[in-house]
């Protein structure tokens, strides 16, 4: 029986965009503002560690959302080096 490899180390981003600010993630540290992606206003970066399959994770996310504009969020996984986004 082969085993399945878990994730490898990486984060999860929490990122807010447009009318959507991301205000607080819970165990997650802010992103600054000049590593914020592109367009993006608020952001933080969950350290998931190695996963296995099937495994799950998750956090506890507060944002705001401006009822006048259209909001976004992008939940990208990205190398803890920070170097590959999936």
């Amino acid at each position: 029986m082969s085993r399945s490899p878990g994730s490898g180390e990486f984060n999860l981003l929490v990122v807010g965009f447009d009318g959507l600010k991301v205000t607080d993630a819970n165990g997650c540290p802010a992103i600054t503002d000049k590593d914020l992606p592109e367009g993006s206003n608020s952001g933080f970066s969950c350290p998931v560690g190695s996963l296995a399959a099937g495994a799950a994770k998750s956090y506890d996310v507060d944002a705001t959302f401006d009822l006048g504009r259209t909001g976004k969020i992008c939940l990208p996984a990205q190398s803890t080096d920070g170097k590959k986004t999936f």
